[in-house]
C-alpha cells in the first residue's frame, strides 16, 4: 500500500516588515545567511526603483519565500512567468528507508536537513533519515522537513510505503553491506600504508645522507638549498606519521565493520535485543488501546500507523526469537532457569564468578565485589554453573575469593564472599 501526499509552499502568509527583516538579514552591511531560490532574482526585478528598493532587495535575500511572496503580492506580470517552486521527494521503503530527492549545493539546506536528522549520501546525491531503514516511517520526522521545506519555497511529495521485506533478507543484506564497507576501508588502509612508506622513502633520501648533528652552515653558499631539502624531508616525514596514523583508523574500522555481524548477533546482544523487541510491543499495544478511544476524526489514521508498528514488532520478535532459541540448541548461549540454581551456587557471569545470595523469579542476587551490597543478574546472562561439592568448586571458589579482594581493597566485603574462604 502506498500513501502520496503532494503539498505546495503556503503564500498566504503576510509580508513582513521589509525594513525590519532586511536589519535583520544584513549586519554590518554584511549579508548573514544567504538563500538560493529560483523566484529570488523575479521578485527583486519586480520592485519599484525608488529609495526604499535596497532595503526591500535586503529582506528578500533573507528569505527565499519571501522573496516569491513578494513578487506575487507586486502584482507584476513578470512574477506570473517567474519559475514555479521546485519539487523535492520524500519516499519511504523498508528496503531503501526515507530517502529525500531532488535537492542541490545551491539550495543551501545541508545544515537544516542534518539538523532534522538527514544524512547526505554522495554515492546516490540524495538524503536518507537517519535509522529509517527496514523500519515503519517516521511520519514526525517526514512531516517536519515538510514543513521546513515548505517554509524555504519547495513543493514537496510524500510517498509511504507501507510493504515491510522478511527480516531474514535484511538481515543477510545488511551483513553484505558490512562485508563491502569492511572490503573498501581494508583497500583504502593498504593504500594510505603505501603512501605512507612513499612518504618516509622521500624523506629518508635526504635525512639519511645528512651526518648526525650537522648543523645548518649559514655562511654558505648552499645555505638556502640545504635548509629547503631538509624542510622538505622534515615535512615528508610528517606527512609520512599522519597517513600511518589515517591508516591505522580506517583499518580499524574496517576490522569493525568485517566483525559487525558476529557482533550483532553475540548471544548477550540478541537477549537484550529481543527483551527490547518484546518491551516496545507491549507498549505499542498499550498505545492502540489508548487510541481506540481517541477522536473519531483522526482514529483511523492513527490506528493504522500503530498497527504497522506492532506488525514490524511482531515480525522482529518472532525472528530474533527464533536465533535465541537456534542459540541455545547449538549450545552458544546456556539457558539457565530458576530450577537449575540454588543459593550457594556459583556462577560465571562477565568472565568473574560470584556466590549466588538468592534466587529470585528471573534472576538471581549475587554480592558486589567493590563493597557490602548486592546485585542481580539475569538467568540469560550466566554462562555457567558450579555447584559445592563439584571438582571444580575449590578452584572456582578461590578464583571467586581473589576477584573480590582485589576489586574490594580496603572496603567492607558481603559475607558471602568470605564464606568461600570457609
Amino acid at each position: 500500500m502506498s500513501i502520496s501526499d503532494t503539498s505546495a509552499p503556503d503564500t498566504t502568509r503576510t509580508l513582513p516588515d521589509w525594513e525590519a527583516v532586511g536589519r535583520q538579514a544584513y549586519r554590518d552591511g554584511v549579508r548573514a545567511e544567504p538563500i538560493h531560490h529560483p523566484g529570488v532574482v523575479a521578485a527583486i526585478n519586480a520592485l519599484p526603483r525608488d529609495e526604499q528598493r535596497r532595503d526591500r532587495e535586503r529582506a528578500i535575500l533573507l528569505s527565499s519565500s519571501a522573496g516569491w511572496q513578494a513578487a506575487q503580492a507586486a502584482g507584476d506580470s513578470r512574477a506570473d512567468t517567474a519559475a514555479a517552486p521546485r519539487t523535492l521527494t520524500i519516499r519511504h521503503t523498508y528496503a531503501d528507508g526515507t530517502l529525500l530527492a531532488g535537492v542541490t549545493r545551491s539550495d543551501d539546506l545541508y545544515r537544516t536537513l542534518r539538523g532534522l536528522g538527514w544524512l547526505y549520501r554522495r554515492s546516490c546525491d540524495d538524503y536518507r533519515l537517519q535509522a529509517s531503514q527496514d523500519k515503519p516511517a517516521k511520519t514526525g520526522a517526514i512531516e517536519q522537513t515538510v514543513q521546513v521545506l515548505q517554509g524555504r519555497g519547495f513543493a514537496v511529495t510524500v510517498t509511504i510505503d507501507t510493504e515491510s521485506r522478511p527480516v531474514a533478507a535484511a538481515e543477510t543484506e545488511r551483513g553484505e553491506r558490512a562485508q563491502i564497507r569492511a572490503g573498501r576501508l581494508h583497500g583504502r588502509a593498504d593504500r594510505l600504508d603505501v603512501e605512507s612508506a612513499t612518504a618516509e622513502t622521500a624523506a629518508r633520501r635526504v635525512l639519511d645522507n645528512i651526518p648526525l648533528g650537522q648543523p645548518y652552515i649559514v655562511d654558505s653558499s648552499g645555505y638556502g638549498a640545504d635548509r629547503r631539502r631538509r624542510e622538505g624531508a622534515f615535512a615528508q616525514m610528517h606527512r609520512s606519521v599522519e597517513l600511518g596514523r589515517e591508516a591505522a583508523t580506517t583499518r580499524a574500522a574496517g576490522d569493525t565493520a568485517e566483525r559487525h555481524m558476529d557482533h550483532r548477533y553475540a548471544p548477550d546482544t540478541v537477549v537484550n535485543r529481543l527483551r527490547g523487541f518484546e518491551a516496545n510491543l507491549r507498549a505499542a499495544q498499550r498505545r492502540r488501546t489508548d487510541a481506540e478511544a481517541a477522536d473519531p476524526s483522526t482514529r483511523e489514521a492513527v490506528l493504522a500507523r500503530i498497527d504497522e508498528e506492532i506488525g514490524h514488532l511482531r515480525e522482529q520478535t518472532t525472528y530474533w526469537a527464533e536465533v535465541r532459541e537456534q542459540q541455545i540448541r547449538d549450545g552458544v548461549a546456556p539457558n539457565y532457569g530458576r530450577e537449575d540454581l540454588e543459593t550457594d551456587d556459583l556462577v560465571l557471569y562477565n568472565s568473574s564468578w560470584y556466590p549466588v545470595v538468592r534466587v529470585n523469579r528471573v534472576s538471581v542476587t549475587v554480592p558486589s565485589p567493590m563493597s557490602n551490597w548486592t546485585d542481580t543478574v539475569r538467568f540469560e546472562f550466566i554462562r555457567a554453573r558450579v555447584r559445592r561439592g563439584e571438582d571444580r568448586w575449590a578452584a572456582r571458589a578461590a578464583e571467586a575469593l581473589a576477584f573480590s579482594t582485589a576489586m574490594a581493597g580496603t572496603a567492607p566485603m558481603h559475607a558471602a564472599w568470605t564464606a568461600l574462604a570457609e
